[in-house]
């Protein structure tokens, strides 16, 4: 089955089933809802509705929820495919993500704010954009990183390649790829470093809001090495720590401490490291296993959920 543009999990998986059982193809270029409309909600008592067995003691809500289904509107041509590669951010009532394209050794991503008391959602920047390539020159297709809202009022992400091959052909100038900042009220974007750690792109990454620090785990342009760990002070502007021992797809950032917890090396070793920005060296590996493809944010209360 061929992929449809972002839209919601849910209705993208209804669409599929309803396209693919009709025989029809996929939704045309550019996406559309129905009768020209920019934005669908549903609401209503089916929406609480158990599909399937609940376990004791779990709460059900009594009030309805709604739900808004808009398409994201830089989907003018079809991806590799399209999709919502990283982790969103809500704050102050306002929800920033970003798609991108997948495509290589050319892609793009595009940054959104989805603005809760209007129902508006606003492209606010795009990665080919920032970093100015050359033609034919390589360009990320994935913000694969979470987007992190720092102290200085900035949004904070990584970039991360298309083709796993991107970087075999000289001609396409891989070096690395970046970390990016855009100024959500100005619209303004920036470059804050380019190849941070060289031939490495940058799927996982998530910033220390408080002490500016941005922490990534990288996948090797040749696929020769391990994931690596960059510490990158961006206050000073300068890598604070590396070490060829990183994250594989997720980090847990504890802001009450400003420690940051992993998975080592590769997705099969579930321990759990710890990197401390007050003393910066080697991660110290604990004894605590647990998954970590996700990760919340720290609650109050010092706990932090992942998946």
């Amino acid at each position: 089955m061929k992929f449809l543009p972002p839209l919601s999990s849910v209705l993208a998986a209804a669409l599929a089933a309803n396209l693919s059982a009709r025989g029809e193809s996929p939704v045309p270029w550019p996406p559309a809802l129905p009768d020209g409309r920019k934005a669908i909600t549903i609401k209503g008592a089916e929406l609480l509705r158990p599909v399937g067995d609940v376990r004791q003691g779990v709460a059900l809500a009594e009030t309805p929820p709604e739900v808004t289904f808009l398409y994201y509107d830089c989907q003018t041509y079809e991806g590799n495919p399209w999709s919502v590669w990283g982790d969103g951010l809500a704050v102050n009532g306002h929800y920033y993500s970003a798609v991108g394209d997948h495509r290589s050794p050319e892609g793009n991503a595009f940054l959104y704010d989805y603005d809760a008391a209007t129902g508006s959602l606003t492209r606010i920047a795009d990665v080919r954009s920032i970093v100015k390539q050359p033609e034919g020159w390589y360009t990320p297709g994935k913000i694969h990183s979470r987007m992190d809202l720092g102290r200085d009022g900035w949004l904070y992400y990584s970039t991360h390649r298309g083709s796993t091959r991107v970087a075999d052909d000289p001609a396409n100038h891989f070096e690395g790829d970046w970390i990016l900042r855009t100024h959500p009220a100005t619209k303004v974007s920036e470059v804050v470093v380019h190849a941070p750690l060289e031939m490495q792109s940058l799927p996982t990454g998530a910033l220390d809001a408080e002490r500016m620090i941005w922490y990534a785990g990288s996948a090797d342009g040749l696929r020769e090495k391990d994931p690596q760990f960059l510490a990158y002070d961006i206050a000073g502007g300068r890598t604070l720590y590396t070490d060829d021992h990183g994250p594989y797809r997720a980090v847990i950032m504890a802001g009450s401490t400003g420690m940051l917890y992993f998975h080592g090396g590769n997705e099969k070793d579930q321990h759990l490291y710890r990197f401390d920005p007050k003393a910066p060296g080697p991660p110290v590996r604990l004894e605590a296993e647990l998954g970590l493809r996700a990760a919340s944010a720290e609650t109050p209360q010092g706990i932090v959920y992942t998946v």
